[in-house]
């Protein structure tokens, strides 16, 4: 997990990942005004969903986690908090589903 704040986004340009520069090019031009919407960075392997969405109380029954693809949130306005838990010890509420890479736990 990478929890920082976009200004520091361009630190991780250097990671061993080759997604990096792409994904940091390409929140670094976003701003509220960006149409909503889904966009392919790199074809299906790398791509963004634009959506704007009110943020709800923590929910300890649905603590997600991700296989396959890397889940970023990124705040362009207004606030999110975000807890983080490691899955270990961690009890599954909704088993993994690869084709939506995601399963559910409880706290």
């Amino acid at each position: 997990m990478i929890y920082d704040e976009l200004k520091n986004l361009e630190f991780y340009r250097a990671l061993a990942l080759d997604a990096i520069p792409m994904l940091t090019t390409f929140c670094c031009n976003l701003n509220p005004d960006t149409p909503l919407g889904r966009y392919e960075i790199d074809g299906a392997k790398l791509y963004a969903q634009i959506r704007r969405l009110n943020t709800h109380a923590a929910d300890p029954d649905k603590l997600e986690i991700h296989r396959e693809f890397l889940d970023l949130h990124l705040v362009l306005e207004g606030r999110e908090t975000v807890y983080y838990h490691p899955v270990f010890g961690l009890t599954e509420t909704r088993a993994f589903n690869p084709e939506s890479d995601i399963a559910f736990f409880h706290s």
